[in-house]
């Protein structure tokens, strides 16, 4: 199972991560994670954080793992969270096939525009595009209050990414996870491309009662970060 870290999270994600690896390896289930440009314990500035990037560091966690352990390669997965959510679903349209995937709170509709809200709309957006074009990097503060830079490459790669067409061309397992009071990546993203996965073996939306888009994690509420983690690897242990 490969865990895909959020925008600007860790491979660790609030020690949600960890609970989900251990677990898993208590059913026999390996896994792997990783830390993107400048992400955790990552050297990299994160001006060289984008989709091309994050997926190039995804391929090449997934192949130190298969170089390095006894993996069943028609038994493989994917763990996104948020924007690792996309790029779970990108890596899906891509080699090799994965059996099962996990999505929490994904951002999984096409292109740039439903995520324009976190800069404030679509205006705020584009002037926040137009400087990194002018200027290499444009500063940038998270609705959490993460300070970052983005290069040019995070706009064009976002606009461009069709995370919601390779949903529909899934056919493994499928699991979305939402809080039904996500109010940066909406509950209905989920039910989109819930609606999208025609082709997948299995396809259901679980939805956290009172949970945001942290489930958790970051406003001391267990209950709701236990139920995450429970579903996740009950899905995995099964659909596996």
């Amino acid at each position: 199972v490969l865990l895909v870290h959020g925008h600007g999270g860790t491979r660790d994600e609030a020690g949600a991560f960890v609970s989900v690896a251990a677990q898993l390896a208590a059913e026999g289930i390996a896994s792997v994670r990783m830390d993107f440009a400048g992400c955790g314990d990552s050297n990299e500035p994160f001006s060289n954080n984008n989709l091309t990037t994050m997926l190039a560091d995804i391929r090449a966690a997934e192949g130190y793992a298969l170089q390095t352990i006894a993996v069943d390669t028609e038994r493989l997965a994917l763990v996104g969270y948020s924007m690792g959510g996309r790029l779970a679903a990108m890596r899906t349209a891509q080699q090799p096939v994965y059996k099962s995937m996990v999505v929490w709170a994904g951002s999984l509709s096409n292109g740039a525009e439903r995520l324009q809200s976190i800069f404030g709309g679509a205006e705020r957006y584009e002037q926040q595009k137009t400087k990194a074009q002018t200027g290499g990097v444009v500063d940038y503060t998270t609705p959490w209050g993460q300070q970052q830079q983005l290069g040019l490459q995070w706009f064009t790669d976002l606009e461009s990414s069709r995370p919601l067409d390779a949903i529909a061309q899934y056919t493994g397992a499928l699991l979305l996870i939402h809080g039904d009071e996500d109010d940066v990546v909406l509950p209905a993203v989920s039910t989109l491309a819930l609606n999208a996965a025609t082709r997948a073996e299995i396809s259901e939306v679980a939805m956290i009662d009172g949970a945001d888009h942290g489930f958790g994690l970051y406003s001391d509420e267990p209950e709701l970060t236990r139920q995450l983690i429970d579903q996740t690897v009950s899905f995995l242990v099964s659909s596996l």
